[in-house]
């Protein structure tokens, strides 16, 4: 692509024109300072329109310079008529080759593509070129986590929130959008954990036809919350076994007692005794693991102990 270097008044910049803005990474507080010490290395991309100077690529490094207290900027200046199409693609591209895109970058792509391009296979087409997810699906769960709010947005940015379950929240009410959040966020749990807190929260909801923010904000669960002597982690695991033992009352009776009755039989490390699955069927699951004909003649006299140790029973439901 051609373009000439030119000098322009960082006055004369429209900066309310986020047109091509893709990136989303919080300012460097050393970028300024390291414009203001050696300079701009890489010249911003501008372009020559009715409403003044936009930036095609280079917002951040615009703002860095107006940090810097520079009152001109060194530019590269596009041709005044090339198409919107091809200098989102010059933004996308400068954006790609400097680093993987996040999940809202991308999704700023998808949908300012979607917008910029004439057909269906035209669209597809620029997505396969950067080298971004082209599939029916994928697209659709990107334009999903552009309608989320800002401040699920950030936390899928951050990692806090994992991007399905953000989008499984952005279904909800506002009120449960919210509370959903702020639990999610008030305590560290994997995605799959995140899951399960939710599935659990929205069927006790269901149960007791109560909202998710009556379920999330129980008395119980602001107890655990703001517990100061219970580090976060706690917090997480105490706030799934509550939800789980409300969710499933006889299960949590039946995996407390079989738990104690183990804990009665002393089995060691050799032996392992696993229930049906949920405690809905009949067939327990004996595991011995030996590496020598000692390590079974000791498993073997232990297993004997156990089968009369009147705790025995109390693996079994009544």
């Amino acid at each position: 692509m051609d373009f000439s270097l030119a000098k322009v008044a960082l006055d004369d910049i429209n900066l309310k024109n986020h047109s091509f803005r893709i990136t989303t990474t919080r300012d460097k507080p050393s970028l300024h300072e390291s414009i203001g010490n050696v300079g701009l290395l890489v010249p911003p991309a501008l372009q020559r329109q009715a409403s003044g100077w936009i930036i095609v690529s280079g917002f951040r490094r615009i703002k860095a310079c107006r940090q810097a207290g520079h009152k001109t900027v060194a530019a590269r200046r596009i041709p005044d008529d090339l198409p919107l199409l091809d200098c989102f693609r010059l933004a996308a591209i400068e954006n790609i080759s400097q680093r993987p895109l996040n999940l809202i970058e991308t999704a700023r792509v998808i949908r300012q593509l979607r917008r910029l391009c004439q057909s269906t296979q035209t669209f597809i087409d620029e997505l396969v070129r950067l080298g971004l997810p082209a599939s029916r699906a994928m697209i659709a769960k990107f334009d999903r986590l552009m309608g989320l709010g800002k401040d699920l947005q950030d936390a899928v940015l951050d990692g806090v929130i994992g991007l399905n379950v953000a989008l499984s929240i952005g279904a909800m009410t506002i009120d449960d959008q919210n509370a959903a959040h702020e639990l999610l966020t008030r305590i560290p749990m994997s995605v799959s954990k995140q899951r399960e807190v939710l599935a659990l929260a929205l069927d006790i909801a269901g149960r007791d036809r109560k909202t998710l923010t009556e379920v999330v904000q129980s008395a119980r669960i602001r107890e655990i919350l703001d517990d100061a002597e219970m580090d976060r982690n706690t917090k997480a695991a105490t706030i799934r076994r509550h939800f789980k033992k409300t969710r499933y009352p006889h299960l949590s009776h039946a995996e407390a007692r079989f738990h104690e009755a183990l804990s009665r039989l002393k089995l060691g490390p050799q032996m392992r005794i696993d229930p049906p699955a949920g405690f809905e069927g009949l067939t327990y699951t004996l595991t011995l693991r030996f590496k020598s004909r000692r390590d079974l003649d000791q498993a073997y006299q232990k297993l004997g102990a156990a089968i009369k140790n009147p705790a025995i029973s109390s693996l079994f439901p009544d």
